[in-house]
């Protein structure tokens, strides 16, 4: 039986900052012999065209705030939906709202990379808190932003797949695998 996958073939990977989206894209892109997109870049060359200066998603963030923000990533998967057959790594606010929930559904099959949240909290705590964390009480906030978060992934997914700390090639070839299972 051939693959066939949802939406206009391409993948995307949901989950919350640091379960590994970029990193496995970047992998299971080689993999598949398929194009890889971080959906952050995108958001920072919009914002560029924009306000004619490069910044991080951070600086973008902080200095325009979420509303901003997320009108920039509605307009970078807007942009994305008729690419076809790419692996898309989103960010992990990407599937709060409802609109990037159903341009996700056309854009193909979305795999959330379910990571326990206390491996997250702590992978957090190595990069920085980020400003979407309140860093007065970081735990706290976290918990409630991954809870929040959770329900929207599952919304999204077609696919979960928990992780733990496996190899990167190991999800991979799970990724690969069930794929191979998607009608």
């Amino acid at each position: 039986m051939a693959r066939k996958y949802k939406g206009n073939g391409s993948i995307i990977l949901i989950g919350f900052k640091g379960s590994g989206k970029t990193s496995v894209g970047k992998a299971l892109a080689r993999k598949l012999k398929r194009r890889f997109i971080d959906l952050d870049e995108v958001i920072i060359e919009i914002n560029r065209h924009l306000k004619g200066k490069k910044q991080s998603i951070r600086e973008i963030y902080k200095e325009y705030g979420k509303g901003y923000f997320r009108k920039r990533e509605s307009q970078a998967l807007k942009f994305l939906d008729e690419e076809i057959g790419i692996v898309l790594a989103t960010g992990g606010g990407a599937v709060v709202l409802k609109k990037n929930r159903h341009i996700m559904k056309k854009i193909g099959t979305a795999i959330f990379l379910d990571v326990e949240p206390g491996l997250l909290f702590k992978r957090m705590l190595k990069r920085g808190i980020p400003p979407i964390i309140d860093r007065a009480n970081p735990k706290k906030s976290f918990y409630a932003l991954y809870r929040q978060r959770r329900t929207a992934y599952l919304k999204a997914a077609n696919i979960v797949i928990g992780l733990q700390n496996e190899p990167i090639k190991e999800i991979v070839k799970k990724i690969s695998a069930l794929l191979g299972r998607v009608v």
